[in-house]
């Protein structure tokens, strides 16, 4: 079964790949999935901003200096996860700005077009 960052990456990928052959309606369509995909990501980003919290929490209880256990926390899994989770989020916002312009454009063409 794929992560829901998985899942995400390939929509993402796929409607790079193919957004000059998709119809308005499709658009539309994507826009909705990206926007629903978003709210279960961000769930997502919780789990692991917590998990990275919990790391910062254990590098401070054995340096007892908080630049030290910052730096320590950023050389863990938990904290390269929650880096990428938040990248992908911000991927996922612009793509979902991107289409939103998109859609208005092809909106606009075709009132154009019905109006020759």
């Amino acid at each position: 079964m794929q992560t829901i960052r998985e899942i995400t990456k390939n929509k993402l990928e796929n409607l790079w790949q193919n957004l000059g052959k998709i119809t308005k309606e499709q658009l539309s369509q994507e826009l909705v999935e990206l926007s629903a995909l978003l709210g279960n990501f961000s769930e997502a980003l919780v789990d692991l901003e917590k998990a990275y919290t919990e790391e910062k929490l254990r590098a401070l209880k054995l340096t007892e200096k908080v630049n030290q256990a910052e730096i320590l926390a950023k050389n863990t899994p938990a904290y390269q996860e929650y880096q990428k989770a938040r990248l992908l989020e911000k991927a996922v916002n612009e793509t979902i700005r991107s289409l939103k312009y998109r859609i208005r454009t092809v909106s606009e063409e075709e009132e154009v077009s019905k109006n020759l």
